[in-house]
């Protein structure tokens, strides 16, 4: 054994001491290992190893060639030259070892023709996990220099990606080894095998690496812009015959306007990003401020066009100015009509009211009420915001609200004018105050 010891010994020095992918052949297939007796535990050893890399070698466990083989064929080697067998079986070993297990060593080594060595594939592999690993983009974006510099970042990485998944496409189309779909089973989370980084590099994985970030920090929608569509939408087809439906209309307008004052905000930030996306979607941020401009003008236009229509209705006799007055007191108001005539009700009613929480009280008692409508005038301006051609200071709010006089009933407070229902109908003119309007509430 001794003579057997030096010679693989030499050999190995000779074979894993370098050689360049190009100057080697692929081995034919590996034959199966000798048999040897495995009673011992090191003969039991040197023939689970020598199995084990006649299915790596022969590709059926392809992928563990992540390792670099040197030092394991060394050791089955060494493994081999202290083996205790028969002279035939030691020689068997032998020539197996160095006709065979070196050859297909070396020509792992050598690595893929056109592509490098095991060492060069493995260098570049891992290199392209580093970089990846450190340059996948983050935020914040707060400044749009904060954002050219995520951009940037975000195309460098998309750009090394797309280049490393080209790669190691050809390289899995050169090498049967490396065209395994799967990492083995078993693999730590992380692991980077050559099989995965096609993978990890793909289009689709990219987008999932890149897309929650990217979606938190770019504006998917500009508020306000979908309720500017809907109302001017709602213009081109409105029936404007009552007062309500002027009311509903310039409300909106004005609401949707607003909304887009906030939405200006997210639409100059949509500029920062268009670049990330391709078609349709890069030139709708792009545009993004343009259509929150062309949105608010026609808002305005609709605004300014519609508000001169609204007046106050037309007075009503019998409620006399100061009940009116009387009843909305406290409520700054420029100028208020009743709008209809006092008209009364008298009935009997049925309700449940709970006592606790398992008992109810079925009630049944009279109603008798006085009514009227009113609607009246204030400057309030919360509502509304200063538009082109039209001031805030110049546009009042028109209310309206039912009046109730009760004299007959239960839970409410009897003999005593009450304001029910009030809500603001419309935006109006200021100067409109004491006008009057032709259309009905």
């Amino acid at each position: 054994m001794g003579a057997t010891r030096g010679w693989s010994a030499l050999i190995l020095v000779a074979i894993f001491g370098g050689t360049a992918a190009a100057d080697l052949a692929a081995p034919p297939p590996l034959p199966a290992p000798p048999e040897i007796d495995g009673k011992t535990a090191a003969s039991f050893n040197l023939s689970s190893r020598m199995k084990l890399w006649f299915d790596i070698f022969n590709g059926r466990s392809c992928i563990l060639k992540e390792t670099n083989p040197a030092a394991q064929i060394q050791g089955i080697g060494t493994m081999i030259s202290q083996h205790r067998g028969t002279p035939q079986e030691n020689a068997a070993l032998a020539a197996y070892f160095n006709d065979h297990l070196m050859v297909h060593g070396k020509a792992w080594l050598a690595g893929v023709p056109g592509f490098g060595t095991w060492t060069e594939l493995a260098d570049r592999k891992n290199a392209s996990f580093d970089w990846l690993e450190a340059n996948q983009p983050k935020g914040p974006v707060d400044t749009a220099e904060q954002a050219k510099v995520y951009v940037a970042a975000y195309h460098a990485f998309t750009a090394r990606a797309a280049d490393d998944h080209k790669y190691s496409n050809a390289l899995k189309a050169a090498s049967p080894c490396h065209r395994q779909d799967k990492a083995p089973t078993g693999s730590p989370q992380g692991a980077r095998h050559f099989t995965i980084w096609s993978h990890l590099t793909s289009p689709v994985q990219i987008e999932q690496t890149l897309a929650p970030t990217r979606e938190k920090l770019v504006p998917q929608t500009i508020p306000g812009e979908a309720d500017a569509v809907r109302v001017l939408g709602e213009a081109k087809t409105a029936k404007l015959d009552r007062l309500f439906a002027y009311g509903k209309l310039l409300k909106d307008a004005y609401a949707a306007y607003g909304s887009l004052e906030q939405g200006k905000v997210a639409a100059e930030r949509m500029t920062w990003f268009s670049t990330l996306y391709d078609g349709p979607r890069a030139k709708e941020m792009a545009d993004a401020p343009r259509r929150v401009t062309e949105h608010q003008a026609a808002l305005a236009a609709l605004i300014v066009k519609l508000i001169p229509d609204v007046k106050p209705a037309k007075a009503v006799g019998g409620v006399p100015a100061a009940t009116v007055k009387k009843v909305l007191t406290g409520k700054q108001i420029l100028a208020s009509r009743a709008t209809s005539a006092v008209r009364t009700g008298d009935k009997v009613t049925t309700d449940e009211k709970a006592l606790t929480e398992t008992t109810v009280l079925v009630r049944t008692y009279n109603v008798a009420f006085t009514a009227f409508d009113v609607q009246w005038v204030t400057a309030a301006k919360e509502t509304w915001l200063d538009i082109p051609g039209l001031p805030v200071k110049d546009v009042c709010a028109l209310h309206h609200a039912v009046v109730r006089k009760y004299t007959k009933g239960v839970d409410v407070q009897l003999n005593k004018w009450l304001v029910m229902q009030s809500d603001v109908l419309s935006p109006m003119l200021c100067k409109e105050k004491a006008s009057t309007s032709s259309l009905a509430e």
